[in-house]
């Protein structure tokens, strides 16, 4: 799993080899915490992409996508997500 420096910091890693396992260890946990998400909404974490309109893509792509774009960054302000009524405004329109 990659990381820049804002991923860096948004985990509190100093860029070691210990911290990025400790990275590892947390983007884990996140990844299983989606596949809970997942399973309680009716299909399974590998079933992911298909459900985002994202076949061709892994899952650890969209989780590392979802890091890089949430993460802060010194040169930009952190991107929000749409809220649950744009996106279903997003879903009518489409």
């Amino acid at each position: 799993m990659p990381w820049d420096e804002a991923m860096r910091s948004r985990f509190e890693c100093d860029g070691s080899p210990e911290s990025y396992f400790r990275y590892l260890k947390k983007i884990r946990n996140l990844t299983s915490h989606i596949g809970v998400l997942c399973r309680n909404n009716g299909f399974q974490i590998d079933d992911l992409p298909k459900e985002l309109g994202r076949p061709y893509s892994t899952v650890l792509a969209l989780v590392n996508e979802y890091i890089w774009v949430t993460a802060p960054r010194k040169t930009r302000k952190k991107v929000e997500l749409p809220s649950s009524r744009t996106l279903a405004r997003w879903a009518e329109l489409g």
